[in-house]
């Protein structure tokens, strides 16, 4: 009769006890690997601030709230809280216009879908290291870009950048 023979158990502690611990390169290497998670949480969870339209508004010429699904109100201009404003107040994406706030995001995931079909070509052509950092700088570059921007195109557009640097990093 065979005994077997009992392996011995083998625990990551143990093993960063041996290299020294979990020192400066771990813990560099675990920042640079988790940085660009981070910043990719906030990119595809800012439309949810960003495009909110509970944001209270109200008519320049009468003193009543605006329902942003209230169409069809003879309101020439309407106003805002400055600190709680959104895109769709600062454009006036409502009523005929509350669908470019859909359109954004869904920019923004077709970005994700091509950048995760052709970040492999940029991983294939430049390396995977340089691939990856390229990726990562454009997804924050263009994860910025939105606070800048001065139409929904403008920022339509660099949330579709923003999403093809998420794809290409996730």
């Amino acid at each position: 009769m065979k005994e077997k023979v009992q392996e011995p158990e083998i625990k990551i502690e143990d093993v960063l006890e041996d290299i020294g611990g979990f020192g400066y390169f771990q813990k560099v290497f675990t920042f640079l690997t988790i940085y660009p998670q981070l910043a990719a949480a906030m990119i595809i969870l800012s439309p949810v601030f960003t495009g909110t339209d509970k944001v209270p508004m109200y008519c320049s010429n009468q003193s009543s709230y605006i329902d942003t699904y209230a169409c069809g109100i003879n309101c020439t201009e309407s106003t805002g809280d400055e600190v709680l404003s959104s895109i769709v107040q600062e454009w006036d994406l409502v009523c005929s216009r509350a669908w470019i706030v859909d359109a954004i995001t869904s920019c923004q995931m077709a970005g994700m879908m091509l950048g995760a079909l052709l970040s492999s070509l940029v991983a294939d052509s430049f390396g995977r290291t340089k691939g990856y950092y390229f990726i990562t700088f454009g997804m924050g570059l263009f994860g910025i870009l939105p606070s800048l921007s001065v139409s929904p195109i403008m920022y339509a557009i660099s949330r579709f950048l923003a999403g093809f640097g998420m794809g290409g990093n996730i």
